[in-house]
Protein backbone atom coordinates (compact mmCIF):
# COMPACT_ATOMS: atom_id res chain seq x y z
CA UNK A 1 0.00 0.00 0.00
CA UNK A 2 1.11 3.49 -0.92
CA UNK A 3 1.02 6.92 1.24
CA UNK A 4 -0.50 10.06 0.39
CA UNK A 5 0.89 13.50 1.38
CA UNK A 6 -1.12 13.06 4.59
CA UNK A 7 0.02 9.36 5.65
CA UNK A 8 -3.17 7.77 4.46
CA UNK A 9 -2.48 4.30 3.18
CA UNK A 10 -4.15 3.28 -0.28
CA UNK A 11 -4.02 -0.17 -2.04
CA UNK A 12 -3.75 0.90 -5.68
CA UNK A 13 -6.12 -0.99 -8.08
CA UNK A 14 -6.85 -0.61 -11.60
CA UNK A 15 -9.86 2.62 -11.37
CA UNK A 16 -8.82 5.84 -12.33
CA UNK A 17 -7.67 8.33 -10.04
CA UNK A 18 -8.07 11.79 -9.22
CA UNK A 19 -5.73 14.55 -7.91
CA UNK A 20 -6.53 14.01 -4.95
CA UNK A 21 -6.08 10.19 -4.70
CA UNK A 22 -1.90 10.73 -5.29
CA UNK A 23 -1.05 8.13 -3.21
CA UNK A 24 3.01 8.38 -4.53
CA UNK A 25 4.44 8.60 -0.80
CA UNK A 26 6.07 5.54 0.41
CA UNK A 27 5.49 1.86 0.31
CA UNK A 28 4.47 -0.04 3.04
CA UNK A 29 5.00 -3.54 2.93
CA UNK A 30 2.63 -5.54 4.99
CA UNK A 31 2.32 -9.55 5.27
CA UNK A 32 0.37 -9.75 1.65
CA UNK A 33 2.01 -7.46 0.16
CA UNK A 34 3.21 -10.26 -2.23
CA UNK A 35 0.13 -11.95 -2.65
CA UNK A 36 -0.72 -10.07 -6.14
CA UNK A 37 0.91 -7.70 -8.63
CA UNK A 38 1.61 -4.31 -6.85
CA UNK A 39 0.58 -1.16 -8.77
CA UNK A 40 2.66 1.84 -8.75
CA UNK A 41 1.43 5.08 -8.58
CA UNK A 42 2.92 7.75 -10.95
CA UNK A 43 6.03 9.82 -9.55
CA UNK A 44 6.72 7.48 -7.01
CA UNK A 45 9.19 9.05 -4.29
CA UNK A 46 10.57 5.12 -4.40
CA UNK A 47 10.74 5.04 -0.40
CA UNK A 48 9.80 1.43 0.54
CA UNK A 49 9.32 0.65 4.44
CA UNK A 50 8.46 -2.99 5.99
CA UNK A 51 10.38 -5.67 8.35
CA UNK A 52 13.76 -6.43 7.52
CA UNK A 53 12.43 -9.93 5.99
CA UNK A 54 9.61 -8.05 3.86
CA UNK A 55 12.74 -5.50 2.65
CA UNK A 56 14.63 -8.82 1.08
CA UNK A 57 12.05 -10.24 -0.48
CA UNK A 58 10.86 -6.84 -2.39
CA UNK A 59 14.84 -6.04 -3.05
CA UNK A 60 15.05 -9.61 -4.72
CA UNK A 61 11.89 -8.97 -6.81
CA UNK A 62 12.18 -5.83 -8.03
CA UNK A 63 15.76 -6.52 -9.67
CA UNK A 64 13.39 -7.69 -12.36
CA UNK A 65 11.78 -4.26 -12.51
CA UNK A 66 13.24 -2.00 -14.61
CA UNK A 67 13.87 1.83 -13.62
CA UNK A 68 14.29 0.24 -9.94
CA UNK A 69 17.59 1.63 -9.25
CA UNK A 70 15.87 4.82 -7.39
CA UNK A 71 14.81 3.09 -4.73
CA UNK A 72 15.05 3.96 -1.06
CA UNK A 73 14.84 0.86 1.16
CA UNK A 74 14.20 1.42 4.64
CA UNK A 75 13.92 -2.39 6.88
CA UNK A 76 12.33 -1.65 10.08
CA UNK A 77 13.08 -3.09 13.19
CA UNK A 78 10.12 -4.28 15.33
CA UNK A 79 8.77 -1.56 18.30
CA UNK A 80 11.41 1.22 16.94
CA UNK A 81 9.68 3.98 16.03
CA UNK A 82 11.42 5.94 13.12
CA UNK A 83 11.06 9.31 12.42
CA UNK A 84 10.16 11.19 9.14
CA UNK A 85 11.07 14.81 8.88
CA UNK A 86 9.35 16.91 6.11
CA UNK A 87 8.71 20.51 5.58
CA UNK A 88 5.39 20.48 7.07
CA UNK A 89 6.06 18.31 10.22
CA UNK A 90 7.08 14.88 11.14
CA UNK A 91 5.65 11.71 11.93
CA UNK A 92 6.53 8.99 13.83
CA UNK A 93 6.36 5.13 12.14
CA UNK A 94 6.79 1.51 14.14
CA UNK A 95 6.57 -1.45 13.14
CA UNK A 96 4.33 -3.74 15.18
CA UNK A 97 4.28 -7.48 15.64
CA UNK A 98 1.27 -9.07 15.29
CA UNK A 99 1.60 -12.84 15.75
CA UNK A 100 1.17 -15.10 12.94
CA UNK A 101 -0.62 -16.05 10.15
CA UNK A 102 -2.25 -19.52 9.20
CA UNK A 103 1.39 -20.86 7.52
CA UNK A 104 3.43 -19.02 10.44
CA UNK A 105 4.49 -16.50 8.44
CA UNK A 106 5.29 -13.16 11.11
CA UNK A 107 2.40 -10.61 10.87
CA UNK A 108 3.34 -7.03 11.48
CA UNK A 109 1.38 -3.89 11.68
CA UNK A 110 2.20 -0.16 11.38
CA UNK A 111 1.46 2.31 14.28
CA UNK A 112 2.13 6.65 12.47
CA UNK A 113 1.21 9.30 14.37
CA UNK A 114 2.38 12.21 15.40
CA UNK A 115 1.47 15.38 17.74
CA UNK A 116 -2.41 15.68 16.25
CA UNK A 117 -3.24 12.19 14.58
CA UNK A 118 -2.52 8.22 15.37
CA UNK A 119 -3.34 5.55 12.94
CA UNK A 120 -3.34 1.45 13.38
CA UNK A 121 -2.47 0.02 9.87
CA UNK A 122 -3.35 -3.55 10.01
CA UNK A 123 -3.70 -5.92 7.33
CA UNK A 124 -4.00 -9.91 7.50
CA UNK A 125 -5.20 -10.71 11.01
CA UNK A 126 -3.79 -13.95 13.06
CA UNK A 127 -5.62 -16.68 14.54
CA UNK A 128 -5.75 -14.40 17.95
CA UNK A 129 -5.34 -11.27 18.81
CA UNK A 130 -2.81 -12.11 21.68
CA UNK A 131 -0.21 -9.86 20.27
CA UNK A 132 -2.56 -6.55 22.00
CA UNK A 133 -0.99 -7.44 25.46
CA UNK A 134 2.42 -8.98 24.65
CA UNK A 135 3.21 -5.61 22.42
CA UNK A 136 5.56 -3.39 23.79
CA UNK A 137 4.64 -0.27 25.93
CA UNK A 138 5.02 2.09 23.28
CA UNK A 139 2.04 0.44 21.67
CA UNK A 140 0.12 0.14 25.08
CA UNK A 141 0.67 3.72 25.63
CA UNK A 142 -0.59 5.04 21.87
CA UNK A 143 -3.96 2.37 22.47
CA UNK A 144 -4.31 4.15 26.19
CA UNK A 145 -4.06 7.27 24.47
CA UNK A 146 -6.56 6.04 22.09
CA UNK A 147 -6.49 5.02 18.46
CA UNK A 148 -7.91 7.57 15.79
CA UNK A 149 -8.21 5.19 12.79
CA UNK A 150 -7.64 2.02 12.10
CA UNK A 151 -7.09 0.94 8.63
CA UNK A 152 -8.91 -2.71 7.90
CA UNK A 153 -8.53 -4.81 4.77
CA UNK A 154 -11.93 -4.14 3.43
CA UNK A 155 -11.17 -6.34 0.35
CA UNK A 156 -13.23 -8.70 2.79
CA UNK A 157 -16.05 -6.46 2.46
CA UNK A 158 -16.37 -6.40 -1.38
CA UNK A 159 -19.48 -8.14 -1.82
CA UNK A 160 -20.86 -5.59 1.00
CA UNK A 161 -23.65 -7.46 3.28
CA UNK A 162 -24.00 -9.93 1.97
CA UNK A 163 -19.75 -10.89 2.14
CA UNK A 164 -19.57 -14.74 3.71
CA UNK A 165 -18.75 -14.35 7.54
CA UNK A 166 -15.31 -15.83 8.13
CA UNK A 167 -12.97 -16.48 10.63
CA UNK A 168 -10.93 -13.28 9.90
CA UNK A 169 -14.57 -11.30 9.72
CA UNK A 170 -14.87 -12.08 13.57
CA UNK A 171 -10.92 -11.41 13.82
CA UNK A 172 -11.51 -8.14 12.13
CA UNK A 173 -14.45 -7.13 14.27
CA UNK A 174 -13.09 -7.99 18.01
CA UNK A 175 -9.89 -5.99 17.26
CA UNK A 176 -11.82 -3.33 16.34
CA UNK A 177 -14.25 -3.99 19.14
CA UNK A 178 -10.77 -3.42 21.51
CA UNK A 179 -9.61 -0.59 20.38
CA UNK A 180 -12.99 1.41 19.97
CA UNK A 181 -10.57 4.05 17.32
CA UNK A 182 -12.73 7.12 16.74
CA UNK A 183 -12.86 6.18 13.22
CA UNK A 184 -12.21 3.38 10.73
CA UNK A 185 -11.14 2.70 6.75
CA UNK A 186 -10.50 0.30 4.30
CA UNK A 187 -7.11 0.06 2.60
CA UNK A 188 -9.04 -0.37 -0.88
CA UNK A 189 -11.70 2.67 0.07
CA UNK A 190 -14.76 0.15 -0.26
CA UNK A 191 -17.36 0.84 1.83
CA UNK A 192 -17.60 -0.76 5.15
CA UNK A 193 -20.61 -2.78 6.84
CA UNK A 194 -22.45 -0.49 9.43
CA UNK A 195 -21.93 -3.27 12.34
CA UNK A 196 -17.89 -2.10 12.12
CA UNK A 197 -18.61 1.46 11.72
CA UNK A 198 -20.94 1.24 14.92
CA UNK A 199 -17.53 0.13 17.27
CA UNK A 200 -16.31 3.35 16.52
CA UNK A 201 -15.95 6.32 19.27
CA UNK A 202 -17.29 9.31 17.49
CA UNK A 203 -19.76 8.78 14.77
CA UNK A 204 -19.20 12.40 14.36
CA UNK A 205 -16.40 12.00 12.03
CA UNK A 206 -18.13 10.35 9.12
CA UNK A 207 -19.11 13.77 8.41
CA UNK A 208 -17.29 15.38 5.50
CA UNK A 209 -16.48 18.54 6.88
CA UNK A 210 -15.01 16.71 10.20
CA UNK A 211 -12.93 14.35 7.78
CA UNK A 212 -11.70 17.18 6.09
CA UNK A 213 -10.37 18.54 9.14
CA UNK A 214 -8.77 15.40 9.98
CA UNK A 215 -6.84 15.28 6.88
CA UNK A 216 -5.25 18.83 7.35
CA UNK A 217 -3.69 18.27 10.58
CA UNK A 218 -1.62 15.10 9.23
CA UNK A 219 1.81 16.62 7.76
Amino acid sequence: MFLNEFWQPLILSERPYTIHDQHNGPLLLTSSAFKKRILYPENWNGIVMGSEAAIEEYHTLIREVEGSGHLQLFPLKENAPLVITEEKGYVEVTLIPAGKNEIGHDLHYFLLRNPYVKALITDELGRCLDFLPKSDSHFHLALREGMDIVYINDELYSLGENALKTAEHEQIYALLQLIRPKKVCGLTAQKLPKCLLDLCQQKDLYQPTALAALGNIVI
